[in-house]
């Protein structure tokens, strides 16, 4: 799994336009393949976001578009809340 933690510079920390993204429902825990039960393989840079690492339980609004970006959706740009695309359906149900 080393590949997986190889560290980048900042400059490609940003995917599709969104910046890099703490809460991300794709983000490893900060334990994920320790050799031992307690030990950290990856520390987060901003000390206050260690405890985000690894998580969600729901995509975040950075997770939608990326995938939005990835696509070329042009129904959920903008329109992400709370963890669920916003589309023609639901903002009639909302109503």
């Amino acid at each position: 799994m080393t590949p997986q933690f190889i560290k980048i510079p900042p400059s490609q920390g940003e995917t599709y336009g969104t910046k890099y993204d703490y809460s991300s429902v794709m983000h490893y825990d900060k334990s994920a393949f320790a050799k031992s039960k307690g030990l950290l393989t990856m520390e987060t840079l901003d000390k206050r976001s260690q405890g985000l690492i690894g998580k969600a339980k729901d995509a975040s609004k950075s997770d939608y578009k990326k995938v939005c970006a990835m696509y070329g959706c042009k129904t959920c740009f903008g329109g992400v809340t709370a963890g669920r695309a916003e589309t023609k359906e639901t903002k009639e149900k909302q109503k």
